[in-house]
């Protein structure tokens, strides 16, 4: 059973607060990370560089938080907003769908919460760390 679930993990199926994006849609997350890490590294250079205030570099937190919920959400398989949303896209050229079950809804709230959690923690360690320098 547990072979079957890491399997369907891949974007075979939907799994409930495990899996509810495609391949697709795990390509689509992948580049928003990548493009909020572009500009949040070249923000964050251009403000070190300037020497610019503590309070202006809190704004970093914000390309941040877009890059980290990018690359959590591809490597989780889970999309936040289909999981705050009750859908799920987890077909390979499937389309969205809404989850009906409650118990499914729930389990994807859960999951939707600690990817948001990871994403503002990695977010605001970064803005600190960029603050510090």
């Amino acid at each position: 059973m547990n072979k079957d679930k890491n399997k369907n993990s891949s974007t075979e199926a939907y799994i409930p607060g495990v899996c509810n994006i495609n391949k697709e849609e795990i390509a689509y997350r992948k580049k928003v990370g990548a493009y909020g890490k572009v500009i949040s590294l070249v923000l964050a250079t251009m403000l070190v560089l300037l020497d610019a205030s503590h309070i202006l570099r809190v704004l970093l937190f914000f390309p941040f938080v877009i890059s980290a919920l990018g690359f959590l959400q591809a490597q989780e398989k889970f999309c936040v907003n289909y999981g705050a949303n009750g859908k799920q896209n987890a077909k390979d050229g499937g389309k969205i769908t809404k989850i009906k079950d409650s118990l499914s809804l729930k389990k994807d709230k859960k999951k939707t919460q600690e990817i948001y959690i990871k994403a503002i923690t990695i977010a605001t360690l970064s803005t600190a760390i960029v603050i510090i320098i």
